[in-house]
């Protein structure tokens, strides 16, 4: 049974689950945190890394792109990434730049987002990828700063 603020109360299949994030856990009661079996990973726990590391090895990336374009991505993003969230985080352009402050790990989930959707569009015209690994791996290097350039802003 899922009761609601506004006293409405939803039952819930035995088939389904609710996963709820919040972003602390201040207006919690002991209680509900302890029924509720509440874990808290704060968000420098993971860091980016394993988002980016999820991707390249997903469905996606496995089924569609060649091992050394993965290769190629992986080792470009973590040389790249970092210099890009450094330069955010400590130059005076960078911080206060953004709008909305954004977490490394909602910057990285938009880089591979980006990704997805450009390697998508070039699999939807036709080409592949693997043709010619030289152009292949150009194409990568221009992806990722396209990609990273949108995601940070």
């Amino acid at each position: 049974m899922l009761c609601l603020a506004n006293g409405d109360r939803i039952k819930l299949k035995d088939t389904m689950r609710v996963l709820f994030e919040v972003g602390d856990l201040e207006k919690a009661s002991p209680a509900t945190v302890s029924r509720l079996g509440v874990v808290y990973v704060a968000p420098d726990t993971l860091g980016w890394l394993p988002l980016l590391d999820s991707w390249l090895s997903g469905e996606f990336c496995c089924a569609l792109l060649p091992a050394k374009v993965r290769g190629r991505i992986g080792d470009a993003a973590r040389l790249l990434l970092p210099q890009l969230y450094s330069w955010i985080d400590t130059n005076e352009a960078g911080r206060g730049s953004q709008v909305v402050e954004a977490s490394r790990q909602s910057m990285t989930a938009t880089v591979v987002a980006l990704l997805e959707g450009l390697y998508s569009s070039v699999l939807r015209s036709g080409l592949e990828i693997d043709a010619d690994l030289q152009h292949a791996q150009k194409l990568a290097d221009r992806f990722l700063v396209f990609a990273a350039a949108w995601a940070t802003g």
